[in-house]
C-alpha cells in the first residue's frame, strides 16, 4: 500500500489531473454537439454509443500511452531509481502499484466522459429511452473500458519497462490499437467482446475464452516486467 500511496502523492505533482479536467470539459462539448448539433442523435442509446466509440477509439488511446509512459518512466526521468533499487523492496509491489494506479486513473477518466453524456442527455430532456436500464447499458462500456485498461495495455507496460522510453509507450499504444483487428484474440478485440457480452448478458464460450486470454496475457506481461525490474542494474 505504501507504493500505491506514493503513486497518488506523485499524481499531485504532475499535470494529469488537469488533463482529465480538460478532457471532461471537451467531452461535455462533444456530447452536446452529438445531442444538439450537426451530428444530432435522436436517442440516448445512440448518443452514448457514439460518444463511447469516439472516446475509446481516439482520445483514450492517446491518453493511455502518455499515462503509461509517465507512470513507468517518472523514476527514470527524475533519476531516482539509482537511489531506490539498492534498497531491498518488492519489485512485484512496485510494479503492481503502478498497474493499480493506471486502472484507477483510467476509470476516473472514463467515468467523467460518461457523466458528460448524462449531462447532455438531461439538458436535452426529450430522449424517450433515457431510463435506468439504458443508462446502465451505457455505463457498462465506459466502466469496463477503464476497469480493463491495465489488462488490455499490459503489453505496452512491458514495452515501456523493457525499453525505458516515454515516447515508446505513446508510439507503441498507437500501433497496438491500429493493428488490433488484425490479430486473433488481440487484447483490445477481447475487451470489446467482453464489453458487448456484458451489455447483452450473453456469457458464452467466446466470452470465457476472451477473459482467459486477457488474464493470461496480463499475467505473462506482468511476470516478464517484474523479472526485468529484478534484473536491472544501476
Amino acid at each position: 500500500m505504501n507504493f500505491l500511496s506514493c503513486e497518488f502523492k506523485k499524481w499531485k505533482r504532475n499535470r494529469f489531473s488537469i488533463s482529465i479536467a480538460i478532457i471532461f470539459v471537451v467531452y461535455i462539448f462533444i456530447s452536446f454537439d452529438y445531442a444538439f448539433g450537426n451530428s444530432f442523435k435522436s436517442t440516448f442509446t445512440d448518443l452514448s454509443y457514439l460518444v463511447y466509440q469516439d472516446f475509446a477509439g481516439g482520445v483514450f488511446t492517446i491518453f493511455s500511452g502518455i499515462l503509461i509512459g509517465a507512470i513507468f518512466f517518472i523514476e527514470e526521468k527524475n533519476d531516482t531509481l539509482k537511489s531506490i533499487f539498492p534498497i531491498p523492496f518488492s519489485k512485484s509491489k512496485f510494479y503492481f502499484s503502478k498497474i493499480i494506479f493506471l486502472s484507477v486513473v483510467s476509470l476516473i477518466l472514463c467515468m467523467f466522459v460518461f457523466i458528460s453524456v448524462i449531462i447532455a442527455s438531461i439538458i436535452k430532456g426529450n430522449y424517450s429511452d433515457f431510463e435506468s436500464a439504458n443508462i446502465l447499458n451505457a455505463f457498462i462500456p465506459f466502466f469496463m473500458l477503464g476497469f480493463l485498461s491495465s489488462f488490455v495495455l499490459s503489453p505496452i507496460c512491458l514495452l515501456t519497462v523493457a525499453l525505458r522510453g516515454y515516447v515508446v509507450s505513446i508510439i507503441g499504444t498507437v500501433f497496438y490499437t491500429v493493428f488490433a483487428p488484425s490479430f486473433f484474440l488481440h487484447p483490445i478485440a477481447s475487451q470489446e467482446i467482453i464489453i458487448q457480452s456484458m451489455i447483452n448478458r450473453s456469457f458464452d464460450k467466446t466470452f470465457l475464452i476472451c477473459c482467459l486470454s486477457l488474464i493470461s496475457i496480463f499475467l505473462i506481461c506482468s511476470f516478464i516486467s517484474i523479472k526485468i525490474l529484478k534484473n536491472r542494474n544501476y
